[in-house]
């Protein structure tokens, strides 16, 4: 997840809204999340069989350098995203 939100916290070009609803708001969420879930998964991990736990932990190895790999083809190529309203992400 930090890999993939690197770029867009880089480009992010989003107005600022002010929120009165009480709902925290999207980076404090995925900042969270960056912390959260791995503590989480560890957590589990340790309470299940030993191989639950090789799996997701083989399983996040590949996604990260899946990640990693996409992240440097896109940049060789200067690939250029665009979100719905046509702000571009990186």
């Amino acid at each position: 997840m930090w890999l993939a939100q690197r770029k867009l916290k880089a480009n992010a070009t989003a107005p600022v809204v002010k929120k009165d609803d009480g709902m925290p708001d999207m980076q404090n969420m995925q900042k969270m999340m960056v912390y959260i879930f791995p503590a989480m998964a560890a957590w589990f991990a340790y309470q299940f069989p030993a191989g639950v736990g090789l799996y997701w932990l083989i399983g996040t190895i590949f996604m990260i350098a899946q990640q990693w790999v996409a992240n440097r083809q896109a940049e060789s190529k200067k690939i250029v995203i665009k979100d719905k309203a046509g702000n571009t992400l990186s």
